[in-house]
This record gives structure tokens, sequence and C-alpha cells, in this order.
């Protein structure tokens, strides 16, 4: 296991293409996302997305299109954009109003995975653009995927012990929000407040962020979980897929 260390957080790999309707009706989701440290490229319609996806290419890792242009849409994008970023409907996010059942069933058939219904914060577009193009190491502990959350949680050190929020959470770790992080190295205890009970967890701080924070990522440290026992695993992981169930058409 590396050192543990003060690491500057990983920029993602590739970019994301907003392939609007014409209509605006992503209204400002990619400004959002590029505020969030996503790096999204914005297209109005679908001609303009072909010269980017001719010009980009590869580089491409994920589309954005809104749930309200419906089914045909999405088709249309994959055809014209598809065969030059050999992009599949897997890297699809639809993101706007939730779409009538007969729409969504098609578009799982179709294999859409991916979907963001309003309203969403900010932290969530921040996900929904990282599951696509993240580029991170294991340093980050990025073992599992981490899911935005908002959780109040207590990190204690040698009885000082601090209000801290956990920003995003995996089974192998999280990322604590706070102004004042214990230094990297530091064993700390956790607890979490969940909606129905209070999680008590040890953990190592793997790394704390440095001055030149991404945009939209708040103060902070990653820490790493020290051998939970199965019984909190347990709860972690069914907290876990009910915060992931809504990226998921």
């Amino acid at each position: 296991m590396p050192p543990a260390q003060t690491l500057p957080l990983h920029r993602p790999r590739g970019r994301l293409l907003a392939v609007d309707d014409g209509k605006g009706s992503l209204g400002d989701v990619p400004l959002r996302m590029i505020r969030a440290g996503v790096d999204v490229l914005l297209s109005s319609e679908v001609d303009e997305a072909e010269l980017l996806a001719r010009q980009e290419g590869l580089d491409v890792c994920g589309l954005l299109l809104p749930s309200s242009a419906g089914v045909e849409h999405v088709d249309h994008v994959l055809e014209v954009v598809g065969p030059h970023t050999g992009l599949g409907p897997e890297r699809v996010v639809l993101l706007g109003p939730r779409m009538d059942e007969k729409a969504i069933d098609r578009l799982r058939d179709r294999g859409v995975l991916w979907r963001l219904w309003t309203p969403h914060e900010d932290r969530d577009l921040r996900f929904i653009g990282w599951a696509l193009v993240w580029g991170g190491g294991d340093e980050n502990l990025r073992l599992d995927l981490r899911v935005p959350v908002a959780l109040p949680a207590r990190a204690i050190r040698r009885g000082d012990a601090r209000d801290v929020l956990v920003g995003d959470l995996s089974l192998a770790g999280a990322f604590l929000e706070t102004d004042s992080p214990f230094p990297a190295g530091s064993q700390l205890g956790i607890e979490i407040q969940l909606p129905n009970r209070q999680l008590e967890l040890c953990a190592n701080v793997r790394w704390v962020t440095g001055r030149d924070l991404l945009p939209g990522r708040a103060r902070g440290c990653g820490v790493e979980f020290l051998n939970p026992p199965r019984e909190l695993r347990a709860a972690l992981a069914e907290h876990l897929e009910s915060e992931t169930a809504r990226f998921y058409l």
C-alpha cells in the first residue's frame, strides 16, 4: 500500500458531449457540470454534435441528452455520433424531467443505463459525469464507485472530535468535507448518521485536498475504512444501493 500523503485530486479522463435538441432543453446543466469539474462539450443540436464528434473522436467518453427530447433523439444522436466516438447506449445519460414508463422501457431495451431526473444537485451532476469519464488511480481509493451523499458525521482522533459532512461514500471509504481536515496518515473513529441508524467505523486518512481544488470540490480528506465488521458493510451496501438507484434508468 502506498504511503499516506497529500494528493491533488486527479482530473477526469476524456470529455462528455452534451447534445441538446435545438430548444435549449438541457438548460444550464452542461455549465453546472463544467463548474463541478467535468469536461463537457456543448452542442445545441445534432448536426453540431456530429462535427464535434468528428473532431474529438474517441476522446468523447459519454453523451448528455435531454430526457424531454424523447427516444427518437437518443436514436438519432447515437446513429450520428456513435460511428465517430465508438459510444453506444450504455454511455448515454438522460437529464431532465422523468420520462413516461413506455419511453423508459424502450430505452432500457436499447441498453441505456443512466439517468438523472430533476430536481438534482451539483454533486449529483459531478457523480454522473465522473462515473463516465473518471481516470483516477488506486491512490484515491476508488476501489468502489463513490456515491454522492450529504450525511452528517463526526471524526474523532485522540479525543479531538470534529463535525464533518460525508460528501461521497463507498464500501471502501469516503470523502469528509471539512475546512479543518486531519492530516494524512491519521487514524480516525468516524460516526456516520444514516437515515435509520448510526455507523461507527475506523478509518485511515489517505489523502488531504491541497490548495488547488477542482471546481465544485470542497476542502476535506479521503479516508479508507479499516476492516469494518460484516454487519456494518451490509448496512453500508444497503444504503449505497438506495442512493445509486436514482441514477439508473
